[in-house]
């Protein structure tokens, strides 16, 4: 049974050379120290793998009208999240490669969820340009129903993506604490 699209987001020329530049400025640091980036794929190169996962965070943030974390270091982000929302509440975006993955974390624990809210957001049917933003969670609820698997890289921190609410009402809370 095919899963029905959540939320369709398209990004413009403009964020998609904005998550090039974002992609390339995380990159660099990394290439220069030797910093070899942990990746499923091996035949993905560093920078391509930033910018897989940075496309999602500016369509998150175009939607929510939030701000992506530029801030970088080798280890990292500075751990406080990928977008910053005009609430000033911050987001962990996760990219599922394939449609039906889970909202995976790095570690086997929570602790690599310091974020207030996570969102989910997976490539379009089509397999094009077009994400879909499957829906967001709460940190509370995260932690309520998380689960640990292992795909063959480690044991994950898991949320299966049925536990997320649709992001139009997330956008209406937001607007809400925004009016």
């Amino acid at each position: 049974m095919a899963i029905p699209v959540a939320h369709p987001y398209s990004l413009d020329r403009r964020e998609e050379a904005l998550s090039e530049v974002i992609a390339r400025l995380r990159n660099r640091p990394k290439k220069a120290a030797g910093v070899i980036s942990q990746k499923v794929d091996p035949t993905v190169d560093d920078e391509t793998l930033d910018l897989i996962g940075v496309r999602p965070e500016v369509a998150v943030a175009s939607l929510t009208g939030g701000a992506v974390n530029t801030a970088f270091s080798l280890g990292g982000d500075n751990h406080l999240g990928d977008v910053l929302l005009p609430t000033s509440h911050w987001v962990e975006v996760k990219y599922g490669g394939r449609r039906g993955y889970n909202f995976n974390l790095m570690t086997p624990g929570p602790e690599g969820f310091r974020s207030d809210f996570g969102v989910l957001v997976w490539p379009f049917e089509d397999g094009g340009s077009t994400l879909d933003i499957r829906g967001v969670v709460s940190r509370d609820t995260f932690f309520k129903h998380r689960g640990v698997k292992d795909y063959g890289f480690g044991p994950r921190c898991v949320l299966p993506w049925r536990h997320f609410t649709p992001m139009l009402e997330f956008l209406d809370w937001i607007n809400e604490r925004c009016a």
